[in-house]
């Protein structure tokens, strides 16, 4: 496995094998190197551009603005008699949150006859303003059963990731908000056919519910925040052997 490569070196390694160059202008660096290293080829790959994640409760944080992703497949070694897929998730925002440290969820579910490969999950999520920044490595679990379950599609398998959103100085001052979220999928090399993988983003938000009284010359005012989840628009992909 290879630590130290040039940015040249990935992009003609990528465009070599398949990539389009809008999708390689998009990648982080890490990605691009992890395809490197894995010797990865280009199967497919979605876009998301949206105006953002909005929720139906009122308040200043019930959505994202400016929310883009990408969803990409790729073809990696396998031990003979198999053959694996792997999965991408990546988005970005224009920016960073607000006034709370939330926890948002990335979840991706497929359908069999694919199984994914233990150790192959990884993600990342980054912050930065011009003067601070946080950064996220984290492995994700295998989950059976979610809470969101019944908001995706009926696939047996899922995997959710979850993350802190971190606050990184002036909300306009961030000059980069994103992360990913990647796995690796196998069948057996026998099994011509396809399978799905779905994907969808969820943002936790407090959004803010009350009312104001006037008796007499007195006011009240009573706000009651909660949290909730807003979904992102799925990806959807069928992956072919």
């Amino acid at each position: 496995m290879t630590s130290s490569v040039s940015e040249q070196q990935l992009v003609e390694y990528l465009i070599k094998n398949g990539y389009p160059t809008e999708l390689i202008e998009l990648m982080p660096y890490a990605i691009k190197l992890s395809s490197y290293n894995e010797g990865a080829t280009f199967q497919s790959v979605e876009y998301l551009t949206e105006g953002g994640i909005h929720g139906d409760e009122p308040g200043l944080l019930a959505y994202i603005p400016n929310y883009s992703a990408w969803f990409m497949v790729e073809n990696v070694s396998a031990p003979s008699g198999y053959t694996r897929k792997r999965i991408t998730y990546s988005w970005a925002w224009l920016f960073a949150p607000s006034l709370w440290t939330l926890t948002d969820h990335i979840a991706i579910k497929w359908n069999d006859p694919a199984w994914y490969v233990v150790g192959t999950p990884a993600r990342m999520y980054r912050a930065q303003s011009f003067s601070t920044h946080y950064r996220e490595y984290l492995n994700t679990t295998s989950s059976a059963c979610n809470q969101w379950e019944n908001q995706l599609v009926s696939f047996p398998h899922d995997l959710v990731g979850s993350f802190v959103c971190q606050h990184c100085g002036n909300v306009y001052g961030a000059t980069d908000h994103n992360g990913w979220v990647q796995l690796t999928l196998e069948k057996q090399g026998s099994a011509t056919t396809p399978f799905q993988v779905y994907g969808k983003y969820f943002y936790q938000s407090i959004p803010w519910f009350g009312n104001v009284k006037f008796e007499g010359f007195g006011l009240e005012v009573s706000i009651s925040p909660a949290s909730v989840f807003h979904e992102s628009t799925g990806f959807s992909t069928v992956v072919y052997p």
